[in-house]
């Protein structure tokens, strides 16, 4: 909003009588949005430097929103993912199951029902998002890797189940 006003301000006052509000205004949407449409006037050297500017701080400034959006969503899933794993440290005498495939979801939805405590170990993000959508435990990491095995409370679970996509993981697990 800022730049926009800036911006429509300065073609304003660059433009003199024959630029009205609007056409600054338009003329400042089509050169921060990078159309390439006719100016609305015919622009001297100062106007074009005045577009030039516009657009260097147009781009630099939406490139910037876009790095802020992007750094605000890995804070929230590092944020889910440090909550997820305070709750799993809690838990005792649990179950990992370690693969959310076709069966590991049929065992997930049993324990649910059963009231059995749980955490999924599962790498795949596909997964992972229908995992969220179940409101499960997780672990979003490699079943084969103690380190994960270990962050979804191995030592003090009552079981695991081992159902990835392959016998040669299943047994190294």
């Amino acid at each position: 909003i800022l730049l926009v006003t800036i911006g429509s301000l300065g073609f304003y006052l660059i433009g003199g009588e024959e630029w009205s509000v609007i056409d600054s205004i338009y003329m400042t949407i089509l050169t921060l949005s990078t159309v390439g449409f006719d100016e609305v006037h015919t622009l001297d050297d100062l106007g074009k430097t005045w577009a030039i500017l516009l657009i260097i701080f147009g781009v630099s400034g939406f490139a910037y929103i876009i790095y802020e959006l992007g750094s605000e969503l890995i804070q929230l899933n590092t944020y889910r993912s440090r909550t997820m794993r305070k709750k799993i440290l809690k838990l005792e005498s649990h179950y990992i199951i370690c693969g959310f495939g076709r069966m590991g979801a049929v065992i997930a939805s049993e324990f649910q029902k059963k009231n059995i405590h749980f955490v999924i170990v599962e790498i795949n993000d596909m997964k992972i998002n229908s995992i969220q959508e179940s409101n499960y435990k997780y672990i979003h990491g490699d079943a084969t890797l103690d380190e994960t095995l270990i962050d979804a409370g191995i030592k003090t679970c009552k079981g695991i189940v081992v159902v990835l996509d392959n016998d040669q993981d299943n047994l190294f697990v």
